[in-house]
């Protein structure tokens, strides 16, 4: 198999095999599996794929992101429920409160998922290339300093998250990352020639994190750090 994602507990490490076997794994904090899940089908809390999971810890529940519904176990991965989601293939999930945060690539969309109210609302169209190949296990939620940023994948445009609203912190275009700082083995910072940024014009994140204190973002092509805000 192949390791798409990692989660863990105070008990458990999870662990998400997307591309060959389609299960999601449970392994005691001593490295002993305890559980899988595989039901792959068209059925009740079947699925064809799965796109994402997330760790609900306070509710000891998992949440799998498939085609048309997101299919909610325990940590024991007994079926509890589901939610439905027709023609909204999300691709990534992330929590927000008591919210998750839904993205959907092949659609340009980020929605919000209420829990409590089990309701689901649109927040925002991305302009995303439809065109650009997605990988599963490439991150795009990033919480730094207790806030969310999301970067689409095969995006310019870095987005902050509080709450139902989304705001746009950053569009990164060649002058703007003609700009950005390179990040050199001694750890001596210098800035890149625009020529450089110029040739190598798609951006994928490595990281994002704080420097002295700042939200800040690494990405290659080449290797580079700038600020958020």
């Amino acid at each position: 198999g192949r390791i798409e994602k990692l989660a863990f507990t105070d008990s458990f490490c999870f662990i998400w095999d997307g591309r060959y076997t389609k299960t999601l794994y449970c392994f005691g904090r001593e490295g002993k599996g305890e559980y899988k899940y595989q039901c792959i089908g068209r059925g009740p809390f079947e699925y064809r794929d799965i796109y994402d999971f997330v760790v609900d810890e306070r509710r000891q529940e998992i949440l799998l992101a498939t085609l048309e519904k997101i299919i909610v176990l325990d940590f024991q991965f007994w079926p509890l429920r589901e939610i439905k989601t027709p023609g909204r293939g999300y691709d990534r999930m992330a929590w927000q409160g008591d919210s998750l945060l839904l993205y959907a690539h092949y659609q340009g969309r980020l929605d919000w998922y209420d829990c409590l109210r089990d309701t689901l609302l649109p927040l925002r169209e991305i302009p995303v290339l439809k065109n650009y190949i997605f990988e599963p296990s490439v991150p795009m939620f990033y919480p730094v300093s207790g806030v969310l940023y999301f970067l689409p994948p095969g995006s310019c445009c870095i987005y902050k998250v509080e709450g139902k609203k989304t705001a746009l912190v950053k569009e990164l275009d060649y002058a703007y990352k003609a700009s950005a700082i390179r990040l050199y083995t001694n750890k001596r910072p210098d800035e890149i020639a625009g020529w450089e940024a110029i040739e190598n014009p798609m951006l994928s994140v490595m990281h994002m994190g704080t420097y002295g204190g700042l939200p800040m973002m690494i990405y290659v092509c080449p290797v580079m750090w700038v600020y958020l805000e």
